[in-house]
């Protein structure tokens, strides 16, 4: 938690859709600001009540709006009972800079690939 890749005892509310997702804004309530993070926008979010790895209701979101009183997600798997009690966001892997790789890599690897020495260094 020091290290500001995860944000304990958050309030979370539904703001609408963004491009067929469901937006969940994160806050402690009030003017209470957030503490230090590590998160940023992209950045995949597991939410969960009490641990990740033991959570029978943790589910998944992606970061899309920072801020120093609110941080917001959009998922396709947010539970009904959302303002019930309080939430735990642990900062995953950024999705931007997975599909960025995995396009960079199969364009290096795919067929039409014209340098052949480098797939094969690649492939090694």
């Amino acid at each position: 938690m020091r290290q500001g890749y995860c944000i304990p005892n958050v309030n979370a509310k539904t703001s609408g859709k963004f491009f067929g997702k469901t937006k969940v804004i994160f806050s402690l309530g009030g003017n209470q600001q957030l503490p230090k993070y590590q998160f940023g926008s992209g950045d995949e979010v597991v939410v969960s009540i009490k641990h990740p790895l033991n959570d029978h209701k943790g589910w998944k979101g992606e970061v899309i709006q920072l801020g120093r009183f609110q941080l917001a997600i959009v998922s396709q798997d947010v539970p009904w009972d959302l303002r019930t009690g309080v939430w735990r966001l642990d900062c995953g892997a950024n999705k931007t800079a997975y599909e960025r790789t995995k396009t960079a890599l199969n364009q290096m690897v795919g067929a039409k690939c014209k340098a052949k020495g480098l797939r094969k260094l690649v492939l090694m």
